[in-house]
């Protein structure tokens, strides 16, 4: 027994050592019985009868010579599509000859061969390929794939392989048909693009061998389904009836834009150049912006142009966020001296969902900005207009940093000096000041400036500016000889224009030529905001008006419409932008221009810069504004996330392949298979060779048939002990003795 305990174990032992040897890289040798060779035989369109005549005395050869190596030979012809594995060939077209497949044909044969030792494909062809992938198959499966290549077809063919147009257009928006023509030989055509049979566009192209691509620049007219066939005349071609291929797209109404500005007429010529790509646009103020989302779903896009913050109600900011986050809409937010920073878009419901924050880090330190501030106490702002006057220019000299000059001149007939220029502190002595300053006479602002001008010599701050507000009726201004001076002194000015004045074009002249602003309003309650946001303005340099040239920091599809190098820009905000979002284009301090992100269903775009000739007239004027404003604005439409339209693609009747002999050495090359092999080349010592193969299924069969082994001589065992002890060691038997 004690024998039989021993071989049960080694049995066991055994077959755990054989199971542990599976994880090792164990092989042997055995004999090939024979081999499988699949040949797959073209027999598409682009053969001719006399190629077919040879193909099939190069297939009769190979299977005489597979007969006397005990080979098996197996035949998938194949065109488009191939056929079942077979015994002999026939050199017959099938229906579906018109395109070649190659890779379908190696497809059917890996999938016989994974039931066959050391498979070996044989492929026969004239190179075409123009349907499928070969070299990926062949990579993928790693059969050795000896190739034989036909005499090339000797007639010229050139046929139209592939026609592209979008899906869906908008009326009058441009786009690009593509053209992709096939051809066995070098020669010229003519193509011919039509919409609903009318001539669209004729030119005449070079044709190469194999495969070109021709693109047409499009725009449709048409009001709801246009088609667009495109012809080929060539005179080296030998088949005509795949010269020509049609197409349907769908045309949509145009883009209906929403623009919101306090300017209207600064953006004529932004929104006359939208018109001509296609665009319809209605213009309103803050003010009328609807409080209700279904008054917006006429809109696919919103400006924002150079508007504040405040100037949109909280009911009315939750209108534009739900038409975005909810309805899909597009929101385009622009800069302007109203904006960002100045328009106090920092920790605003209106930054939450942009790309980019208002709250920026100044590039230059505190303390270099001298302002004076000139308020005119005239006896025609008395009242009111002084009041929100005083009220203003608290609030504005709360903002100076105490490192900053600033000082105060009150004018009427003559000018006052209220605060000479010191430390920007507010102090009671201040405040007292400000709220002494009492309506007077009449108004002369020309000695005003000149007080003001005095004052900023004095100090050798690099920023000096002049903030002038009045209404505007003044003794007559000598505007030529106050320019020429500031010029000269580096002091800009900039001017509030509390009401109307005949003497208004001189004023906006004048703040204009000496590189400050001019602004207009006739509600005295918006007289705060306005001198807040000039203040702002000059002191942290939120606005940037020096020229320069943007960068491009993504370059894709939609930045290769622009030109190299990019138009120069006169001015933009500074902003920064947030993580997560798209940043696009940047100016050379890497402060953003064009900026996106994903809001919900919609999209939010900033460009920092303005929309109207005053920084962007580069931009405007260029050749390819239009077609880069329109794809930004329609690839943003609706946040569609695919950078191109679905396309129609349609097949002719037939087209001539693309590839040749260069195509399949490549394939026998990158396979370790042989080019061009005769017969007894391919089959020579081929049969019977040796092969190392896995000993991992051997090491499994023996662990298995040891533990069967052990297990029946266990339970053999264990009966044998039963039989010899009649009685249990606990039975009374045993006790009795």
């Amino acid at each position: 027994m004690k024998k039989m305990q021993s071989i049960i174990r080694i049995l066991y032992i055994t077959a755990f050592l054989l199971l542990g040897s599976v994880f090792f890289p164990f092989s042997h040798i055995c004999k090939n019985p024979g081999k499988t060779v699949y040949c797959l035989a073209d027999v598409s369109r682009s053969i001719t009868p006399e190629n077919l005549k040879y193909e099939e005395e190069i297939i009769n050869r190979f299977q005489l010579q597979a007969r006397e190596t005990k080979a098996v030979f197996k035949i998938i012809t194949f065109a488009e599509s191939p056929s079942p594995p077979k015994e002999y060939f026939s050199p017959v077209t099938p229906t579906d000859a018109n395109r070649t497949n190659p890779e379908s044909a190696l497809l059917r044969a890996a999938e016989f061969a994974r039931y066959d030792t050391l498979p070996e494909i044989l492929l026969i062809s004239d190179g075409g390929e123009n349907i499928g992938d070969l070299c990926h198959a062949a990579r993928r499966f790693r059969l050795p794939i000896s190739v034989i290549p036909l005499p090339p077809t000797p007639t010229p063919e050139v046929s139209i392989a592939q026609f592209k147009v979008p899906f869906s257009v908008r009326r009058w928006e441009p786009f690009y048909v593509i053209v992709t023509i096939f051809s066995n030989t070098e020669t010229k055509a003519r193509l011919s693009l039509y919409e609903n049979e009318t001539l669209i566009d004729e030119k005449a192209v070079p044709i190469q061998v194999g495969k070109s691509e021709h693109t047409f620049f499009c725009r449709s007219e048409s009001s709801h389904k246009s088609l667009w066939k495109i012809t080929l005349n060539s005179d080296d071609d030998t088949i005509v009836e795949n010269n020509a291929i049609s197409a349907v797209t769908e045309i949509l109404p145009p883009n209906h834009l929403l623009f919101v500005s306090l300017e209207p007429s600064e953006l004529s010529l932004f929104i006359e150049m939208l018109n001509k790509s296609g665009f319809t646009s209605t213009v309103i103020s803050p003010e009328e912006f609807p409080e209700n989302t279904d008054s917006l779903k006429s809109f696919d896009i919103i400006f924002l142009s150079d508007i504040p913050a405040e100037s949109l109600n909280p009911r009315q900011f939750r209108t534009l966020d739900d038409n975005v986050r909810n309805r899909g809409s597009a929101l385009f937010v622009t800069g302007g001296p109203h904006s960002f920073a100045v328009g106090q878009y920092a920790g605003s419901d209106l930054e939450s969902i942009l790309p980019v924050r208002a709250d920026y880090t100044p590039d230059q330190s505190d303390g270099n900005s001298a302002i004076s501030f000139l308020i005119d106490r005239s006896g025609s702002t008395k009242g009111e207009k002084l009041r929100y006057a005083k009220s203003a220019l608290t609030e504005a000299l709360r903002l100076l940093s105490g490192k900053d000059r600033m000082g105060v001149i009150a004018f009427d007939q003559s000018p006052e000096v209220i605060l000479p220029l010191q430390y920007a502190l507010i102090t009671p002595t201040v405040r007292h000041a400000v709220e002494n300053i009492s309506s007077g006479g009449g108004t002369d602002i020309t000695p005003a400036i000149r007080k003001a001008e005095e004052l900023l010599n004095n100090t050798s701050m690099k920023k000096k500016h002049i903030i002038l507000l009045s209404d505007g009726i003044s003794s007559p201004i000598d505007d030529k000889e106050l320019i020429d001076d500031l010029r000269r002194e580096k002091i800009t000015l900039s001017i509030i224009l509390s009401d109307d004045s005949p003497q208004k074009n001189i004023l906006r002249s004048l703040a204009e030529e000496t590189g400050g602003r001019f602004y207009q309003s006739t509600n005295p309650s918006s007289i705060p905001r306005l001198f807040i946001n000039e203040t702002e303005r000059i002191r942290l340099a939120a606005i940037e008006e020096t020229e320069a040239v943007p960068v491009k920091i993504l370059n894709n599809d939609l930045t290769a419409l622009l030109p190299t190098p990019l138009p120069p820009l006169k001015g933009y905000m500074r902003t920064e932008a947030k993580n997560g979002s798209n940043l696009l284009l940047a100016m050379p301090d890497h402060r953003p221009l064009l900026v996106q992100r994903r809001l919900g269903l919609g999209s939010v775009t900033v460009w920092t810069s303005d929309i109207t000739p005053r920084w962007s007239a580069a931009w405007l004027s260029s050749d390819e504004a239009p077609l880069f404003w329109s794809a930004l604005l329609r690839r943003s439409e609706k946040a569609l996330p695919q950078p191109f339209a679905p396309v129609i693609e349609s097949s002719p009747e037939y087209y001539p392949s693309a590839g040749g002999e260069d195509f399949l050495k490549k394939i026998s090359e990158i396979t370790n298979g042989q080019f061009n092999p005769t017969p007894e080349d391919f089959f020579k010592n081929r049969h019977r060779t040796s092969i190392r193969l896995s000993s991992r299924r051997f090491f499994l069969f023996a662990a298995f048939f040891l533990f069967l082994t052990a297990s029946l001589l266990d339970r053999l065992s264990q009966r044998r002990n039963e039989h010899h002890t009649p009685f249990p060691p606990n039975s009374r038997f045993w006790d009795s003795r």
